[in-house]
């Protein structure tokens, strides 16, 4: 079972997929994704060392590619830039859809000239772009300011935009708000990116962030993880992002955003689309995340005492992970007795499917941890629960029979 925020790319019959990956002399012996069904050909006007071609089923047509060169020597690197790749594909695969990029050459970013040198201009097909940093690479201006301007200049179709950097080393996409427009972005998400330079004040990053949601008239979904929006937490105008239908942020450098700052900072329409909020709650604050209605995914950090308000006040959420602080002297059969005075408050989340974070800690070396897990199993809906199984952290799922009655655990 994966974490709550990851999502599995939905399946549909007869639609192509082109894996390619290219790896250094120091690396092809271990394989980035490699699948040995693939047929390798020869790609000589890319500069590629190999290609691996496959077929899958999915909804769309996906281009994934792997460039990692592992290399520490200038002389062995073998890295190749993500422009002559392109221009390869803007005539072989002109129908292109979906491209997503694993990038992790330490040794060039592979751009000189972006806009001349790219083949981004012939794919107009374009709809979705994942840009991965796999590797502690990217502190270039020239690596960011190529990004910015094939998608900025040449995407006009995109709908789904997602960018990330490595966990150690931010992407720098300085100004990459500023004058972005797509007429037709509907999700944005950024990951490990760093948007402005330090001396913007938090005011100025708010009106850059406000004007570009702004442009984006069909902006539903942003979603931020461990990237620069502390101003967020400053701000007092309601009615600032009108065209925002959601908003998620989470993990991110902004410790401070409770339920309080995101009524501040949302007008109505947001806060009734809301479907994920990650933060700390206390009592002052639960009170205003019963009003977002919409909410179906949680991870609220608070204390234990305080799930059953949680529970009343969000009793439609489908993901719930709750980050409690547990007092230290709590362990082994004593816990698992404290987490049974707290399980009732959970069984009226009817319609709860994954339960994550608290249950955690239960130890099924006991028998309060088997006897909370089939309380837990009266939930109808009830799928993945994280326990401490043989692994820590590990998820339990329970099956169900075609009468649909809990059949068991496993």
């Amino acid at each position: 079972m994966q974490p709550m925020e990851n999502r599995a790319m939905g399946r549909a019959p007869k639609s192509t997929c082109l894996d390619c990956e290219h790896l250094s002399s120091k690396t092809r012996g271990e394989k980035l994704g490699h699948n040995p069904a693939h047929t390798p050909v020869r790609g000589e006007e890319v500069g590629l060392a190999r290609w691996y071609h496959s077929i899958r089923y999915t909804a769309t047509f996906p281009f994934r590619l792997f460039t990692s060169a592992f290399t520490s020597s200038a002389q062995h690197a073998e890295s190749v830039g993500m422009a002559s790749v392109f221009n390869a594909l803007s005539s072989q695969c002109p129908n292109l859809q979906e491209a997503e990029i694993y990038y992790g050459s330490r040794e060039r970013s592979g751009y000189s000239k972006p806009r001349d040198e790219c083949g981004f201009a012939e794919l107009h097909n374009l709809t979705k772009v994942s840009i991965h940093i796999i590797w502690d690479v990217i502190r270039t201006q020239n690596f960011s300011l190529a990004i910015m301007d094939l998608l900025i200049s040449e995407c006009d179709g995109l709908q789904d935009l997602h960018m990330e950097g490595s966990p150690t080393d931010s992407l720098q996409l300085f100004g990459f708000l500023d004058d972005t427009y797509w007429g037709r972005l509907g999700n944005f998400t950024a990951k490990n990116v760093q948007f402005f330079t330090d001396d913007v004040t938090d005011i100025g990053r708010w009106n850059i962030f406000a004007g570009f949601v702004h442009r984006d008239a069909y902006m539903e979904r942003i979603y931020f993880s461990h990237t620069d929006i502390v101003f967020l937490k400053q701000i007092e105008n309601t009615g600032t992002l009108q065209n925002l239908h959601s908003i998620q942020v989470t993990s991110s450098l902004n410790k401070d955003l409770t339920p309080y700052r995101l009524f501040k900072m949302l007008p109505r329409a947001a806060v009734d689309n809301l479907w994920h909020f990650h933060g700390p709650i206390d009592e002052k604050t639960l009170p205003l995340l019963a009003q977002f209605h919409s909410l179906r995914s949680c991870i609220p950090i608070m204390k234990y005492t305080l799930l059953p308000q949680l529970t009343l006040a969000l009793p439609f959420l489908e993901r719930l992970s709750v980050h409690v602080e547990w007092n230290e002297r709590y362990r082994g059969d004593n816990f698992n007795h404290l987490l049974l005075t707290h399980i009732d408050s959970l069984m009226t989340m009817g319609s709860l499917m994954h339960l994550a974070g608290f249950m955690a800690s239960i130890s099924l070396k006991f028998a309060d941890g088997m006897r909370i897990l089939r309380r837990l199993a009266s939930l109808r809906r009830l799928r993945y629960i994280q326990a401490k199984t043989i692994a820590e952290g590990g998820w339990v799922t329970i099956n169900w029979n075609a009468e649909g009655n809990f059949a068991a655990f496993r």
